[in-house]
């Protein structure tokens, strides 16, 4: 490596030749930047690791989101045949009341998604 080959012509040359510190110090800036350009590189790494899995982990709940509003979509669609007998207006009443509060009750699944894009 560059390093081996730098350290060896300091070693070779220690008897005092005045070019020597010179490379000494070059070789240890390239050190230092070298060590700065893996940890920046590193850091970076880690933060585009950590904002794919925030974007997949985004991207799955809009897909489970799109799947539930196509499911509600899709029964409130079907249209119930009209009733004048008491039981099946109740009966429709009752499933209509649940529709509506399991879509209030996913607000908090909209509002959570949001936040997190």
């Amino acid at each position: 490596t560059a390093n081996e080959l730098a350290r060896g012509l300091i070693d070779k040359s220690k008897a005092g030749s005045e070019n020597m510190p010179p490379l000494k110090e070059k070789l240890e800036k390239i050190n230092e930047g070298w060590r700065r350009m893996d940890e920046t590189i590193t850091k970076r790494l880690y933060d585009l690791e950590s904002n794919l899995k925030r974007s997949q982990s985004i991207e799955k709940a809009l897909e489970d989101i799109k799947k539930w509003l196509d499911e509600k979509e899709a029964a409130l669609k079907i249209k119930d045949p009209l009733s004048v007998k008491p039981d099946e207006l109740q009966e429709m009443l009752s499933k209509y009341s649940e529709m509506k509060r399991d879509i209030h009750g996913y607000e908090s699944v909209l509002a959570s998604t949001t936040e997190k894009a």
